[in-house]
């Protein structure tokens, strides 16, 4: 089968798809275009990188790729003979259905790994929620990484046929043994509203300097994250940046990290997302410390992958301190099992057998 993949740099797992599919034995090209959260002058290709200028705003990074991807799709590094084109997120899907002409053999999957609520025309995530909701649509066939994205628009009479549910797999990243510290912590992802960071770097100010928390990432708090931490005067916070898979590698190895870590807030978005932070933990061998609100806390609980808070308003603090050190030990084969029935062979495999 011939796959085309459109994606964005390190956003929804584009990379680890690609080499599922890949390792499932299809022929993939792909184009994955820098994200807002992870600015860069390059495009990537099967073919190499395309050197791009950066965008200077919100609005000129949708335009200027809306109309690089477009010019790059019609030039000769690309077919036009695809099975089909698998457009991870409403944008690339999109861009995928505005040059349907050109590839008219082709079944466009349009992948929703979240969904947004606004509810105000003066907000800009309102018009995309439309340009989104064209997209679920139109597309020949849409995947869904849970079935609460599929409620969400049938709420709003968007009903359709050709949908399934895809959760994201996992791609283990084959860790060697090390003994885990249990008063190491690592929280990695989006600096963004809804990830609880405010409140991790307060814990962890007022937790004895032996409990460490490594924070890896980028976003639009990132900046404020940075300043809160220097203003608090807290030691046992190392803010990292973006890393690259294998210095996260590295910096887990290096400090004997004990524990992902992932307490979303009770937020609309939360309940339509398919949580990437958690299996990034689980396929980097970490037990995950999370919250009881979004679609991979059941998995948790009944495959005894982590620890579930209940209220982590409630002295935090003392919630983390009293974790049971012998935890970690009894969590990881149930990981190792996990993986072994949710890789993205498995996942995509099963999704693109489905008519």
């Amino acid at each position: 089968m011939k796959i085309l993949v459109l994606g964005r740099q390190h956003i929804a797992k584009s990379e680890d798809i690609i080499q599922g599919l890949q390792d499932l034995g299809h022929n993939v090209e792909y184009l994955l275009f820098p994200s807002l959260q992870y600015p860069r002058e390059y495009y990537n290709t099967h073919k190499g990188e395309i050197a791009r200028p950066i965008y200077k705003s919100k609005i000129s990074y949708y335009w200027r790729h809306y109309n690089n991807i477009r010019d790059i799709l019609k030039s000769s590094k690309f077919d036009k003979d695809y099975d089909y084109i698998l457009a991870i997120d409403w944008f690339e899907a999109n861009i995928a259905l505005s040059l349907r002409k050109y590839y008219p053999n082709t079944k466009i999957i349009y992948y929703a790994y979240d969904y947004y609520f606004y509810n105000s025309i003066f907000s800009s995530r309102y018009w995309i929620n439309k340009i989104e909701q064209s997209a679920f649509m139109r597309a020949d066939i849409v995947w869904a990484v849970n079935q609460q994205i599929i409620e969400e628009h049938k709420s709003r009479n968007y009903n359709r046929n050709q949908v399934n549910v895809v959760p994201l797999g996992i791609k283990s990243k084959n860790i060697p043994d090390y003994n885990q510290n249990p008063r190491q912590f690592l929280f990695m992802g989006n600096f963004k509203e809804g990830h609880n960071l405010r409140l991790l770097v307060n814990t962890f100010s007022n937790l004895p300097s032996d409990y460490h928390l490594h924070l890896i990432g980028q976003g639009n708090i990132y900046n404020e994250i940075e300043n809160l931490i220097q203003d608090l005067g807290v030691k046992n916070i190392t803010l990292y940046g973006f890393k690259t898979e294998q210095e996260v590698i590295n910096i887990i190895l290096q400090n004997q990290i004990g524990y992902g870590i992932a307490l979303y807030e009770n937020t609309q978005e939360i309940a339509c997302v398919d949580p990437g932070k958690i299996k990034d933990y689980l396929a980097l061998d970490l037990p995950v410390i999370t919250t009881n609100n979004h679609n991979m806390s059941k998995n948790i609980q009944d495959y005894n992958l982590g620890i579930i808070l209940d209220n982590v308003n409630s002295e935090l603090d003392k919630q983390i301190i009293n974790l049971d050190e012998n935890d970690i030990e009894s969590i990881k084969p149930n990981i190792q099992y996990y993986i072994q029935n949710h890789s993205y062979n498995i996942v995509l495999d099963k999704a693109l057998s489905k008519p």
